[in-house]
Protein backbone atom coordinates (compact mmCIF):
# COMPACT_ATOMS: atom_id res chain seq x y z
CA UNK A 1 0.00 0.00 0.00
CA UNK A 2 1.32 3.42 -1.12
CA UNK A 3 -0.27 6.97 -0.34
CA UNK A 4 -2.42 8.19 -3.59
CA UNK A 5 -3.74 11.44 -2.30
CA UNK A 6 -0.93 13.12 -4.70
CA UNK A 7 -1.64 11.51 -7.61
CA UNK A 8 -3.26 12.78 -10.43
CA UNK A 9 -6.17 11.38 -12.44
CA UNK A 10 -4.16 10.91 -15.29
CA UNK A 11 -1.60 9.13 -12.75
CA UNK A 12 -4.41 6.93 -11.17
CA UNK A 13 -5.22 5.38 -14.99
CA UNK A 14 -2.38 5.09 -15.97
CA UNK A 15 -1.71 2.61 -12.59
CA UNK A 16 -4.73 1.05 -13.21
CA UNK A 17 -3.55 0.17 -17.16
CA UNK A 18 -0.55 -0.70 -16.30
CA UNK A 19 -1.78 -3.12 -13.86
CA UNK A 20 -4.67 -4.65 -15.68
CA UNK A 21 -1.92 -5.07 -18.36
CA UNK A 22 0.96 -6.57 -16.68
CA UNK A 23 -0.50 -8.12 -13.39
CA UNK A 24 -3.80 -8.97 -14.48
CA UNK A 25 -5.08 -6.85 -10.83
CA UNK A 26 -6.87 -3.78 -10.19
CA UNK A 27 -4.99 -1.37 -7.65
CA UNK A 28 -7.13 -0.14 -4.96
CA UNK A 29 -6.48 3.54 -4.00
CA UNK A 30 -7.75 4.84 -0.37
CA UNK A 31 -6.86 7.89 0.98
CA UNK A 32 -3.91 8.92 2.61
CA UNK A 33 -5.59 9.00 5.91
CA UNK A 34 -7.34 5.69 5.82
CA UNK A 35 -3.72 4.37 4.53
CA UNK A 36 -2.77 5.87 7.99
CA UNK A 37 -5.36 4.80 10.29
CA UNK A 38 -5.46 1.48 8.59
CA UNK A 39 -2.19 0.05 8.34
CA UNK A 40 0.06 1.99 10.66
CA UNK A 41 -2.37 2.23 13.72
CA UNK A 42 -5.29 -0.48 13.32
CA UNK A 43 -3.10 -3.24 11.61
CA UNK A 44 0.23 -2.80 13.59
CA UNK A 45 -0.88 -1.09 16.47
CA UNK A 46 -3.61 -3.41 17.46
CA UNK A 47 -4.76 -6.40 15.15
CA UNK A 48 -0.94 -7.07 14.71
CA UNK A 49 0.16 -7.36 18.98
CA UNK A 50 -3.22 -9.03 19.55
CA UNK A 51 -2.59 -11.88 16.65
CA UNK A 52 0.32 -12.69 18.43
CA UNK A 53 -0.45 -12.75 22.18
CA UNK A 54 0.87 -9.21 22.99
CA UNK A 55 -2.48 -7.70 24.26
CA UNK A 56 -1.81 -4.01 23.40
CA UNK A 57 -2.04 -1.32 26.74
CA UNK A 58 -1.44 1.07 23.99
CA UNK A 59 -3.30 2.83 23.01
CA UNK A 60 -5.52 3.26 26.13
CA UNK A 61 -7.09 6.66 24.11
CA UNK A 62 -10.76 5.11 23.37
CA UNK A 63 -11.22 8.01 20.32
CA UNK A 64 -7.50 6.25 18.64
CA UNK A 65 -9.10 2.86 19.14
CA UNK A 66 -12.39 4.09 17.51
CA UNK A 67 -10.68 6.37 14.47
CA UNK A 68 -8.49 3.80 13.79
CA UNK A 69 -11.43 0.67 13.57
CA UNK A 70 -13.10 3.42 11.27
CA UNK A 71 -10.49 3.86 8.61
CA UNK A 72 -10.28 -0.26 8.75
CA UNK A 73 -13.34 -0.72 8.00
CA UNK A 74 -13.18 2.01 5.09
CA UNK A 75 -9.98 0.26 3.61
CA UNK A 76 -11.73 -3.00 4.17
CA UNK A 77 -15.02 -1.35 2.33
CA UNK A 78 -13.13 0.08 -0.95
CA UNK A 79 -11.00 -3.85 -1.32
CA UNK A 80 -14.80 -5.15 -1.27
CA UNK A 81 -16.72 -2.95 -3.80
CA UNK A 82 -13.75 -3.42 -6.28
CA UNK A 83 -14.11 -6.90 -5.92
CA UNK A 84 -17.61 -6.82 -6.14
CA UNK A 85 -17.65 -4.47 -9.23
CA UNK A 86 -15.04 -6.93 -11.39
CA UNK A 87 -16.94 -10.25 -9.93
CA UNK A 88 -18.61 -12.80 -12.62
CA UNK A 89 -20.62 -15.32 -11.28
CA UNK A 90 -18.27 -18.86 -10.67
CA UNK A 91 -14.98 -16.31 -9.79
CA UNK A 92 -13.25 -16.93 -6.33
CA UNK A 93 -12.46 -14.62 -4.01
CA UNK A 94 -9.03 -15.00 -1.93
CA UNK A 95 -8.55 -12.28 0.94
CA UNK A 96 -4.90 -12.63 1.97
CA UNK A 97 -4.05 -11.66 5.36
CA UNK A 98 -5.35 -9.61 8.59
CA UNK A 99 -5.38 -6.34 6.83
CA UNK A 100 -8.68 -7.37 4.82
CA UNK A 101 -10.40 -9.42 8.01
CA UNK A 102 -13.84 -7.92 6.98
CA UNK A 103 -14.00 -7.86 3.31
CA UNK A 104 -14.96 -11.62 3.07
CA UNK A 105 -18.15 -10.62 5.05
CA UNK A 106 -18.75 -7.48 3.05
CA UNK A 107 -18.37 -9.63 0.16
CA UNK A 108 -20.88 -11.95 0.92
CA UNK A 109 -23.45 -9.55 2.10
CA UNK A 110 -23.39 -8.41 -2.04
CA UNK A 111 -22.85 -11.54 -3.87
CA UNK A 112 -23.97 -14.38 -1.37
CA UNK A 113 -23.23 -17.20 -3.80
CA UNK A 114 -19.52 -15.92 -4.11
CA UNK A 115 -16.89 -18.77 -3.02
CA UNK A 116 -14.96 -16.60 -0.69
CA UNK A 117 -11.58 -18.09 1.06
CA UNK A 118 -9.31 -16.44 3.44
CA UNK A 119 -5.74 -17.08 4.44
CA UNK A 120 -3.91 -15.63 6.79
CA UNK A 121 0.15 -15.51 6.92
CA UNK A 122 -0.01 -14.82 11.18
CA UNK A 123 -0.62 -17.55 13.24
CA UNK A 124 -4.09 -17.50 14.92
CA UNK A 125 -5.13 -16.93 18.23
CA UNK A 126 -7.29 -18.54 20.57
CA UNK A 127 -10.84 -16.98 21.13
CA UNK A 128 -9.78 -15.51 24.53
CA UNK A 129 -7.83 -13.40 23.20
CA UNK A 130 -10.27 -11.57 21.47
CA UNK A 131 -12.47 -10.99 24.35
CA UNK A 132 -10.04 -8.09 25.21
CA UNK A 133 -10.13 -6.23 21.93
CA UNK A 134 -12.09 -2.89 22.50
CA UNK A 135 -15.71 -2.62 21.70
CA UNK A 136 -15.48 -0.58 18.60
CA UNK A 137 -12.96 -3.10 17.33
CA UNK A 138 -14.93 -6.38 17.66
CA UNK A 139 -15.66 -8.13 14.37
CA UNK A 140 -18.95 -10.32 13.85
CA UNK A 141 -19.15 -13.07 11.73
CA UNK A 142 -22.80 -13.42 11.52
Amino acid sequence: MQPTDALTDGQKADIKKLFTAQQRSIPVFISDANLEGHYNRYCKQILWPTFHYQIPDNPKNTVFEKESWEHYVAVNQAFADVIVSQYKRGDTVWVNDYHLLLVPKMVREMVPHAIIGLFLHIAFPSSEVFRVLPRTCVIHLN
